[in-house]
């Protein structure tokens, strides 16, 4: 870099810098607190390898509501698991926008010259856009896994807790994959059946997305592996990938459908079939795991 630009470089960092130590005094507590939270939370997720920790870092501080709410209608334990889910998914800066992003992405895929002809490339397209309507709609499980007294301040069991949670991700998920097959079948004639295929896989991606957010924390305290990035804990790997499994495993159906060339009524009945096996294994193995005792 010839030496003006170093000049100019200088010239603006010591601008930039004048200007921050200026507007020190008129930072608010919410942000000084917001700021040391989002900063605890990323440095939590980097010691722990743990990237729920991430997740809580970068959501970012919640919308206010614009008014009160008395959730009239909440009348029972489970209801109220979910109306809390739902407000948590509402009032968040980011997961409304996640749940669009996730819901464009296989369409992207499926509709760029060259891609689209690859059914692996669209197939993980799906796979990306699946994630994505996972982890918008599992915050609130997360946040429930973080402080698991709140769980137990309900008159409900560790299963139908768990059952509850499941509630939102699975109407989420259901939203993003109709309207995801819906626009990947326009033109093709089979818009309906493309609609129900991505509703059909909608049960694997939110168990996908309670078996990541409740998944156990690595340990610490058995063996322990040296990698080049330190020593991590024997099978941490395994851990990290609870969730996303699921989500793969649960979607193998619809790369059939892609290469094959399109959805039938019997793959679609396949993939349903095999969606609702998965998230019913799932959320019996989570209720077990959150039983006191287990």
């Amino acid at each position: 870099m010839p030496g003006w630009g170093l000049a100019v470089a200088a010239v603006a960092a010591a601008a930039l810098l004048v200007q921050a130590d200026r507007g020190l005094g008129r930072l608010d507590a919410g942000r000084l607190l917001a700021g040391g939270t989002t900063a605890r939370y990323a440095g939590g997720s980097l010691l722990s390898l743990d990237t729920r920790e991430l997740g809580r870092a970068l959501a970012g501080r919640d919308r206010p509501p614009r008014r009160s709410r008395r959730f009239s209608r909440v009348r029972a334990p489970w209801q109220a698991v979910v109306a809390t889910d739902l407000a948590v998914l509402a009032r968040g800066r980011w997961q409304l926008g996640q749940l669009a992003v996730a819901a464009a992405v296989p369409v992207v895929v499926a509709r760029t010259e060259g891609l689209g002809a690859l059914p692996p490339a669209v197939w993980a397209g799906c796979l990306l856009g699946g994630g994505l309507a996972a982890t918008a709609a599992g915050r609130a499980a997360r946040e429930a896994h973080g402080a698991p007294e709140l769980d137990r301040l309900f008159a409900l069991s560790a299963a139908a807790v768990v059952r509850s949670r499941a509630v939102v991700p699975l109407v989420a998920t259901a939203l993003v994959g109709t309207l995801s097959g819906l626009l990947l079948g326009v033109g093709t004639g089979l818009v309906g059946t493309w609609a129900l295929l991505g509703l059909a896989a909608a049960p694997a991606w939110a168990a996908a997305s309670l078996r990541g957010a409740l998944r156990p924390d690595p340990d610490w305290s058995g063996p322990v592996v040296s990698t080049p990035m330190g020593v991590l804990p024997a099978g941490v790997g395994a851990t990290l990938v609870q969730g996303v499994d699921v989500g793969v495993v649960g979607s193998l159906p619809l790369l059939a459908v892609l290469v094959t060339g399109g959805p039938t009524p019997l793959l679609v009945a396949v993939q349903a079939g095999w969606a609702l096996l998965l998230a019913a294994a799932v959320l019996v193995q989570l209720g077990r795991r959150r039983s006191p005792g287990s």
